[in-house]
């Protein structure tokens, strides 16, 4: 119960803004250790948009900060005017399970809802059983499975 206290009071404490030059490498680390952890190892040449974090995402990535240190982030890329593809979303382990990557992803909808996207599109490895029950349990739709993938959709305007 004290742990689950403390996990809220960070929660409420995470302070979210775009992604600036000053938080790039805090959030190159964040991915590749997310990436990492699926992988085992981290390979740039399927991840290109990471190494030049900013110049791919400078006005299309959310971080959260708490106590100065990158704890999760979220990025979305353009499909039309009232539709993204999500992508980029991570949790710095140690923040895993705490309701962090919800606050993230929930952040991440107001924005993208405030800006006038209405339809999200994401895709994740089909053999990431946890993150795809996360994007199920947070109202995302599995539209179908390809080469690997497991493609979501979520409506955010009724």
């Amino acid at each position: 119960q004290a742990r689950r206290r403390l996990a809220l009071i960070a929660i409420m404490n995470i302070q979210y803004q775009n992604l600036t030059r000053n938080f790039e490498s805090q959030t190159i680390a964040l991915l590749k250790s997310g990436l990492e952890s699926h992988w085992e190892r981290y390979d740039e040449s399927y991840n290109p948009d990471i190494s030049s974090l900013y110049e791919y995402y400078s006005d299309s990535m959310l971080i959260g900060i708490y106590d100065g240190v990158v704890v999760s982030c979220g990025g979305w890329k353009v499909i039309d005017e009232s539709c993204v593809e999500v992508v980029r979303v991570s949790v710095l382990n140690g923040f895993q399970n705490r309701g962090v990557g919800t606050a993230m992803l929930r952040q991440l909808e107001w924005h993208l809802r405030s800006i006038g996207v209405c339809n999200i599109f994401l895709e994740t490895t089909s053999t990431w059983t946890q993150v795809i029950k996360f994007y199920l349990k947070k109202g995302y739709s599995i539209t179908h499975e390809k080469n690997g993938d497991t493609y979501f959709y979520k409506a955010l305007c009724n």
